[in-house]
């Protein structure tokens, strides 16, 4: 589930909103990417975003090379997601598959997170956002498709 989908392009977030109802929100964003192929070498993956003129942070500092998820783990569950499941106004579901080639992960030696979580999640997410996460990693990304959605009863 993602509370809030930050992405750079106001198009892209309304149609997000309007075609699948995905929380997409659009505001000015820059990244940087500091990878090594070593497994010695530190690399750093950082995205900023700026919130009613303020910059927040997110970023993750890891050790070691990209490879697959291990089965059954915590960051195999979060990033092998080919299913998007959302509510719609008439009180169905909409599914949707999302096609993409498996990603492979960097784990995280340390990660950061720089924001005013209350004013960008809501005062419900200050706890659990506020605090050390369960796990934290970097994913390779690609291009993905979206099917058309059917909508469950």
């Amino acid at each position: 589930m993602f509370i809030k989908q930050i992405v750079p392009y106001y198009l892209v977030a309304l149609a997000a909103r309007r075609v699948y109802h995905e929380q997409f929100v659009a505001m000015p964003m820059q990244h940087s990417v500091e990878a090594s192929d070593s497994r010695e070498t530190l690399g750093q993956v950082s995205y900023q975003w700026r919130y009613h003129g303020i910059w927040g942070r997110m970023a993750v500092r890891s050790l070691g090379s990209m490879e697959r998820a291990n089965a059954g783990s915590v960051e195999e569950f979060v990033a092998e997601h080919y299913w998007g499941y959302n509510s719609q106004p008439n009180g169905s579901t909409l599914e949707y598959l999302v096609d993409r080639p498996q990603w492979r992960i960097r784990k995280a030696a340390g990660s950061t997170l720089e924001c005013d979580v209350e004013r960008l999640y809501g005062d419900e997410f200050a706890g659990s956002l506020s605090g050390a996460p369960i796990s934290a990693f970097w994913s390779e990304g690609s291009a993905v498709t979206l099917h058309r959605g059917v909508l469950l009863q």
